[in-house]
């Protein structure tokens, strides 16, 4: 009996020192964004540290205004899905994506008391850094710089891997795209010595929404976003032609630095270069054969004509002139020229186009000629040409067809290192 009760008593000792142990280690935990998916909003419980009453704000709501988030009380708001944004922003900001739910969290990031707040999701499935978790899912504060995450509850949701494809996909084109996106990715990996997949998820959808237009579009973040807004009938047949463009071109962003955002011609080098990058992945992987790589190659250079005009290049991005389209175009085009005055190999011009990329300023002894970052001492005259305006440009576009004609586009990278 005395035994018993000691064993009884040394019990309720240990409950107590755990309570008293969960309340101290509590008291100073972080505050938390806890989002989930209700009707066609997330759903968004602020829980502010322990001790506090809520998430305090001076501007009231503790989220940017512009996010159109709607305060239900102090501690839950309702983010509506829209996946139409403004020309200003920079990525999606909670978009219904096929089944599930694509988030950019650091809009999502609150003001006031509660800035420091962790993440918490909650769903079936979720897409983080390429792993997919179930239920719940908990994501520091530190951690979401540049990050997105997608999440779907779904019973029976489409993955392959780390990949996400929407219900909206035929199993025949699901199966062709999966097929494609290995061949892409394989190729990354042993020709260029990168592993694209390494904290990387992919989501490839079909999206319909109300804002009528119709295209495509993506991002390279910790999630590879595909998406094709609103297709009709007559576009289904593009899906297995612009989903493995459209993945192999968001690749290649991850092999540029982040420092070109940091200078003026920094997204037509980073388009461009993407682009230029994307064809010959697509060749040399054999989604593509010679003649359709050319084919795109040719597109661009007839879409770059249309644009171009009086103004130089330079003169278009500091006046913020230049058609959203020109970065793609133009900059594939002023790379495929770079090459083909070159004089070097496909591996040797892909060598130090890469040491350009990553923000190496001496990439070659030959950058005068190469110009690759657009530089103010560039001495090729044909690629000054290319962004002098119009009367300039023309000569060189001919110049240009004639060289697609003429010679084969770079390929057999296959011995390229980093």
């Amino acid at each position: 009996m005395h035994s018993f009760l000691r064993t009884a008593q040394r019990v309720q000792n240990t409950v107590f020192m755990f309570c008293a142990l969960a309340l101290f280690s509590t008291a100073h935990a972080a505050p938390g964004v806890v989002m989930s998916e209700r009707a066609d909003n997330v759903q968004i419980e602020l829980i502010p540290a322990v001790g506090g009453k809520h998430c305090a704000s001076s501007g009231g709501i503790p989220f940017n205004p512009e996010l159109g988030i709607q305060r239900i009380s102090d501690a839950l708001y309702l983010q509506p899905l829209n996946s139409e944004v403004d020309e200003s922003a920079e990525y999606l900001k909670a978009a219904r994506q096929g089944g599930g739910i694509y988030l950019y969290l650091p809009y999502f990031k609150p003001s006031g008391t509660c800035a420091a707040a962790d993440f918490t999701v909650k769903a079936r499935h979720i897409l983080w850094n390429g792993k997919w978790h179930t239920d719940e899912l908990t994501i520091p504060a530190a951690a979401t710089a540049d990050k997105a995450v997608f999440f779907t509850n779904e019973s029976a949701p489409r993955i392959v891997g780390n990949v996400y494809f929407g219900p909206d996909f035929s199993a025949a084109t699901m199966e062709r795209l999966q097929s494609s996106f290995t061949k892409i990715i394989a190729f990354y990996q042993s020709a260029m010595a990168v592993d694209v997949e390494q904290n990387v998820g992919v989501v490839a959808v079909i999206t319909r929404n109300s804002g009528g237009y119709f295209g495509f579009g993506g991002d390279a973040l910790n999630i590879i976003r595909m998406s094709y807004d609103n297709p009709r009938p007559e576009h289904v047949a593009e899906f297995e032609t612009v989903f493995p463009r459209t993945f192999a071109h968001e690749l290649a962003h991850k092999l540029q630095s982040e420092f070109l955002f940091t200078i003026p011609q920094g997204r037509t080098i980073s388009e461009g270069s993407a682009d230029f990058i994307k064809t010959l992945v697509l060749l040399d992987s054999g989604v593509i054969q010679m003649a359709e790589a050319k084919g795109i190659v040719q597109k661009a250079l007839a879409e770059c004509s249309k644009f171009a005009s009086a103004q130089t290049m330079q003169e278009k991005i500091a006046q913020r002139t230049l058609n959203y389209r020109e970065p793609f175009d133009c900059g594939m085009v002023y790379y495929f020229a770079s090459y083909s005055a070159s004089g070097l190999s496909g591996p040797q011009f892909m060598t130090v186009l890469r040491k350009a990329l990553m923000g190496d300023r001496n990439y070659s002894a030959q950058w005068e000629s190469l110009c690759l970052m657009f530089e103010p001492g560039c001495r090729n005259e044909r690629l000054l040409d290319l962004v002098a305006g119009e009367k300039r440009f023309a000569p060189q576009a001919e110049w240009l067809a004639i060289q697609l004609q003429a010679r084969p586009l770079p390929s057999q990278m296959a011995t390229l290192s980093k």
